[in-house]
């Protein structure tokens, strides 16, 4: 959609919708299927773990296995009914099992330690909760909640602990031997606190949030995701009193002696990259984290170089300014061949193509073929957090986004390098706000539109009907064995014939053609032609044959006495069955000594 059609090549098309050409053919896609069993209400989040796929609907989280259909309530989970959305982190089981102690105090044994002293680590023996693996989520107003698999294999619930909650407990001043819980008869091992917050990554065996203003990051303990005490205090005395507390699941009990507690919550070791309205967090798989803040783009990284100063015992931050762009939100950003993609407010972005053009317009190698699909400088289509969302499957790039034709997918071929088309029929043109996608035994692809439907996209048995617009045929065109194309402004003509060759016809359809003359209709206006199928006579025998035998292959015809003579001729494209793999015009030469816009004043 970057120049004019006149000067596309023969292998190429002006526009395609609800259409792949990954194989060298244009092929329709098939439809999607809507998910009629879930849960009415808003779905806040889908997210697939392990085998299962979750959904959040109106505070509730409900789970199916990947292969069924039926929807199963997680029991326990629930958080706000109206929050907008929600956060999803699958976060790995700890890799670290010790107790951090701070060396000295600055005042007494009781009182915070000096943040920039050493930290002492010991093994112990207990375990918390917050060792297993599973799923972290926020909703930017509650206690997060943790959904893991319980001993059925099946996903479970509980709410993750508070600053208040977090502790661990000795039976002496040597800090090995962890205390028993009396009542449950487990080791008194509670390091466990995740603040409140929203969007969420793991990096470098650190699991990192943004607070619910948006104004900073907390990050957790090393190796620790569920753990963001890491501002520690020495141990209790042994003569402390004895203090009454309630542990992670309700219990009231008697906290002994010996017992650690933590020296500030997340804000005290919290970071800032100096811009409010964090959006996004991302780890990049060049390093670091990529903090999308207002319309400014950093990467952190943590400052490992020899002799850096330490916050607790923990590596500080370094802050790299990126670039100038508006990352939409964590639903609009992912990884993809060595490079990282993401909406923004006016359009695609590439991270790749940004810095090596330093350039943040829209107008570059990757996005510039279908920039005008997003507007112009003057009346640009401004893209919506809460409508747009991206994701890499099947090897292609899928963007949902806001266009001159509305809500569309855009699709980009990473295979081919190109891209294909604007797929406007999957969602019944309701804008999309979520993807998300299993790929195991079965590989699907679902989207959440803001009408709160979920469907399952490119999974129905019929396709789409697709169209495209083709190359702009003008003047005379020269082969020399390649892609070669010279345009005379002198000539016009008027196209006689269209024939189109359709391949791989598996049942009866429909075929249309509409030519334009110099941008406009004709009297010709739209010809259908009816594909009538018919079996093989004699069916294929041969063993492991290819996907094209058996199949039709037509060879269509479309007369056009009724068209206009013009410079430059081009047709739109639809059907309902087969694969296009050419077509032709026949143009017979009308070349007027003065062209007839010209014989008067220009209409």
């Amino acid at each position: 959609m970057l120049g004019d059609d006149s000067r596309l090549q023969p292998n190429q098309y002006r526009v395609g919708f609800d259409l792949t050409n990954r194989y060298d053919t244009l092929d329709p896609v098939l439809a999607s299927v809507q998910d009629t069993a879930i849960p009415k209400g808003i779905i806040q989040e889908i997210t697939t773990f392990g085998n299962f796929v979750i959904a959040f609907v109106s505070g509730y989280a409900y789970y199916r296995y990947y292969s069924q259909t039926q929807w199963t309530k997680i029991v326990r989970f629930s958080m706000d009914a109206l929050a907008p959305r929600y956060w999803t982190k699958a976060i790995p089981v700890a890799t670290t099992n010790y107790i951090r102690i701070a060396a000295s105090a600055t005042l007494s044994s009781n009182t915070y330690s000096n943040p920039a002293g050493s930290i002492i680590t010991n093994q112990v023996a207990g375990a918390s909760a917050g060792n297993l693996p599973g799923l972290l989520v926020q909703d930017n107003i509650n206690q997060p909640q943790f959904i893991f698999l319980d001993s059925n294999g099946n996903p479970t619930c509980r709410t993750t602990q508070n600053y208040e909650q977090w502790m661990i407990s000795y039976t002496d001043a040597t800090n090995t031997v962890v205390a028993t819980d009396p009542n449950l008869k487990i080791p008194m091992d509670y390091r466990e606190y995740v603040p409140i917050g929203n969007t969420m990554d793991w990096d470098n065996d650190i699991l990192y949030v943004a607070s619910q203003d948006g104004n900073s990051i907390y990050r957790s303990v090393s190796g620790r995701p569920l753990d963001f005490v890491v501002n520690v205090v020495n141990t209790l005395a042994a003569n402390a009193a004895p203090t009454q507390i309630t542990n992670s699941n309700g219990i009231n009990i008697t906290v002994p002696a010996f017992t650690q507690i933590p020296g500030g919550d997340a804000t005290t070791t919290a970071y800032s990259v100096g811009v409010g309205g964090i959006t996004c967090l991302r780890a990049l798989s060049s390093g670091g984290v990529f903090v999308a803040a207002g319309d400014a783009n950093f990467n952190v990284t943590l400052n490992q170089t020899p002799n850096a100063p330490t916050l607790f015992g923990e590596y500080r931050f370094n802050r790299k300014y990126l670039f100038e762009a508006t990352c939409l939100s964590d639903r609009a950003i992912f990884d993809s061949i060595g490079d990282t993609r993401f909406i923004d407010l006016t359009g695609v972005r590439s991270f790749n193509a940004i810095q090596q053009q330093l350039n943040e317009g829209r107008n570059l190698p990757f996005t510039a073929n279908v920039q005008a699909a997003f507007g112009n400088d003057t009346n640009p289509i401004i893209q919506s957090p809460a409508a747009s969302a991206a994701i890499l499957y099947n090897d292609y790039e899928y963007y949902a986004v806001d266009t001159i034709f509305g809500p569309a997918i855009l699709k980009y071929d990473t295979i081919n390098s190109c891209w294909v088309s604007f797929d406007l029929q999957q969602t019944n043109g309701v804008a999309i706000k979520q993807f998300a996608k299993i790929e195991l035994a079965v590989r699907q692809l679902f989207a959440v539109t803001i009408d709160n439907k979920l469907w399952v996209l490119y999974s129905s048995n019929t396709t789409t009907s697709p169209s495209f617009r083709g190359i702009g045929v003008s003047g005379n065109i020269l082969y020399a064995n390649s892609n070669i194309k010279m345009n005379n402004p002198k000539r016009e003509g008027r196209l006689n014939k269209c024939r189109v060759i359709v391949n791989r016809v598996t049942q009866s359809g429909e075929f249309s053609f509409t030519p334009y003359v110099n941008n406009r209709l004709t009297q010709q206006k739209t010809q259908t032609k009816t594909i009538n199928y018919t079996a093989p006579t004699i069916p294929n025998t041969q063993s492991d044959p290819l996907p094209d035998v058996d199949t039709g292959l037509y060879n269509i015809l479309f007369s056009t006495t009724d068209c206009g003579t013009g410079w430059k001729t081009y047709g739109v494209f639809s059907w309902t069955v087969g694969s296009v793999t050419q077509f032709s015009f026949e143009i017979e030469e009308m070349t007027p000594i003065n062209p007839i816009q010209s014989q008067e004043s220009v209409q």
